[in-house]
């Protein structure tokens, strides 16, 4: 894909003055949630989303810190940074959690130059759509939409929808042993790609998780699919805290070659 070489400057917010009004919601907020707290559970991981819901009284600020990825066409190496990548999660009703994202600040190196500017926004939901049962999996349903804030550089500058189905069968296998899935589909700049993707996690301890994941795009139209795969690593160091890791790579030449993130995820209160 080919970038402008001189992108125009958009006003966007300052990503630190975001994060720390965020921060600040989050400790200033005074509905407790009642009962004993729940391990802290995030949609951190890469592509596919965990099907559960945050619940009323809780805020949770997910925050993948630093992001980096590397690609190549036509014999040509791109480095693409990403840094401060936000979910903004809250506790909205027993069966529905509302969603704020703001995908972060880019650093892009191209054969043509290099560019820089914040990425789009998102606002979006989470709806519990099925319970688990003995013989059915838990579902719920992510839908939203992108704000068109970024730089040019970084924006499909319209205002672009997605959803995707998030069935897990971890219900129907051992406590140690996680399946989640997702089955959606987004558009970006007026174009629709079929997503999927798998992910299969095991308890190391009762802190850590280990997980890999396979994720693939198809243009609904026309185009090239896309495959990859991704293993990482959750650490929660509290209940309300976890640190994370992740690694991938493509699995044809369409997906991005190699990417590694970074993230720190905290909900309150605790």
């Amino acid at each position: 894909m080919e970038y402008p070489k001189t992108p125009k400057s958009k006003s966007h917010p300052n990503l630190l003055f975001f994060q720390v009004l965020l921060l600040i919601v989050l400790t200033a907020h005074t509905s407790i949630a009642r009962g004993e707290s729940p391990a802290i559970s995030t949609d951190r991981i890469l592509q596919t989303n965990s099907p559960d819901i945050l619940q009323p009284g809780y805020h949770q600020l997910e925050t993948g810190f630093y992001s980096y990825e590397t690609d190549k066409e036509n014999n040509i190496k791109s480095k693409h940074t990403l840094l401060n990548n936000n979910l903004y999660r809250i506790g909205f009703l027993e069966e529905m959690e509302l969603r704020f994202a703001l995908y972060g600040y880019n650093i892009q190196h191209t054969a043509s130059g290099e560019d820089s500017g914040l990425s789009d926004a998102e606002v979006s939901t989470k709806v519990l759509l099925f319970d688990s049962s003995a013989n059915r999996p838990k579902t719920t349903l992510n839908a939203g939409f992108t704000l068109p804030i970024g730089d040019d550089v970084f924006t499909s500058d319209k205002v672009d929808p997605f959803f995707s189905f998030i069935p897990s069968f971890s219900n129907l296998l051992p406590d140690s042993i996680y399946n989640d899935n997702s089955l959606g589909v987004t558009w970006n700049d007026g174009n629709a790609d079929f997503k999927y993707a798998t992910l299969w996690g095991h308890n190391l301890s009762e802190s850590v998780i280990l997980y890999a994941e396979f994720f693939g795009a198809t243009p609904i139209d026309s185009g090239s699919s896309s495959y990859g795969f991704d293993w990482g690593l959750t650490w929660a160091i509290k209940n309300n805290v976890q640190l994370d890791f992740f690694a991938g790579n493509s699995l044809n030449d369409s997906a991005t070659d190699f990417f590694i993130n970074l993230g720190l995820s905290v909900r309150l209160p605790e």
